[in-house]
């Protein structure tokens, strides 16, 4: 028969437990001994066989309330064996019997290994009834089908697979909402996740650092762009020509070679390009500056190329 017992009842007596039996043993290693383990669990047994006494000496342990009210702090939580208790037991104590045979991970249910065996066998056994994708765990399965489900811009008919993004998409594209504002500059973003990557600036935090060279970032992404410089990864591809680059941004600069477009013009002459580096350039042209430097005879110039022609007259002594 079905049998019910109070969670925070036995909760409460298990930390009590705990500190009655507690040693110095346990106070260097921070584990519970067998014998402890044992004993709390006798004494614990011992109460809900009392405590089931007095529930159906009451009334019908079927008709119990499962819950009640929060405010009176009592959850019943409802067994049908002595394993299953046993089993829920182990979320208070910690104990984990059930080891992984491939790696050192170790779960406190005979399930949650199973699920984390499908990480080294590639099982998949819950299939999208829609496309060909599968899944190890059902909650990824019940997440990918709400990638079926669409919702649709009624600005710009864009389709999103989630509500979130597409108000995510409103806010950014349509109405320039910027909610979300930096607590030292005020500067306003409207993605939480731009938000914090900004932070950083103030903080100087680079928590993402590159495996191969240890240079530090403080965004993800251009972690990512870095480590293509490693492995030579070029991932957008010109259309037009067989050029590839590892970011998506010089793609898009070296598409208006094709294209002839120049976004880029001089407030002073009117003059445009293609490109900003080389607006920057022509505008020292107005300004006079010259940062490259000869390091032997102090020579100046606005181009770098300028530069090093000239340290190639030095080294073939025309100069």
């Amino acid at each position: 028969s079905l049998v019910m017992f109070p969670h925070c009842l036995y909760k409460d007596t298990l930390s009590t437990e705990m500190k009655r039996e507690k040693t110095p043993a346990q106070s260097s290693t921070g584990t519970l001994s067998t014998l402890m383990t044992q004993t709390m669990m006798g004494n614990l047994m011992k109460l809900m066989e009392t405590t089931v006494t007095e529930i159906t000496s009451k009334t019908d342990a079927q008709n119990y309330p499962r819950k009640t009210s929060l405010d009176q702090r009592q959850v019943f939580a409802l067994y049908s064996h002595k394993d299953g208790l046993k089993s829920h037991m182990r979320t208070h104590t910690g104990e984990k019997l059930h080891n992984c045979s491939l790696c050192e991970k170790s779960f406190g249910k005979k399930s949650h290994l199973d699920v984390h065996m499908r990480s080294h066998t590639g099982e998949k056994p819950y299939s999208c009834l829609f496309c060909d994708k599968s899944f190890s765990v059902n909650s990824n399965l019940t997440r990918h089908l709400k990638t079926h489900t669409e919702e649709s811009c009624p600005i710009c008919v864009k389709t999103f697979t989630r509500k979130s993004v597409l108000e995510k998409h409103i806010r950014t594209i349509h109405t320039n909402e910027k909610p979300f504002s930096c607590t030292v500059c005020k500067k306003t973003f409207g993605r939480k996740d731009c938000l914090r990557n900004h932070m950083r600036t103030h903080t100087g935090e680079k928590p993402f650092k590159c495996s191969t060279c240890k240079k530090a970032f403080a965004d993800q992404s251009n972690l990512t762009v870095h480590k293509r410089i490693h492995t030579g990864e070029r991932p957008y591809n010109c259309s037009l020509c067989d050029k590839s680059y590892g970011h998506k941004g010089c793609l898009k600069a070296h598409m208006r070679a094709h294209t002839g477009e120049k976004l880029h013009s001089c407030p002073l002459c009117g003059k445009c390009y293609g490109k900003k580096a080389y607006l920057d350039i022509h505008l020292r042209c107005h300004t006079g500056e010259k940062p490259y430097i000869c390091s032997i005879c102090c020579k100046a110039f606005a181009v770098n190329s300028n530069l090093t022609r000239h340290m190639r007259c030095h080294e073939e002594g025309k100069i």
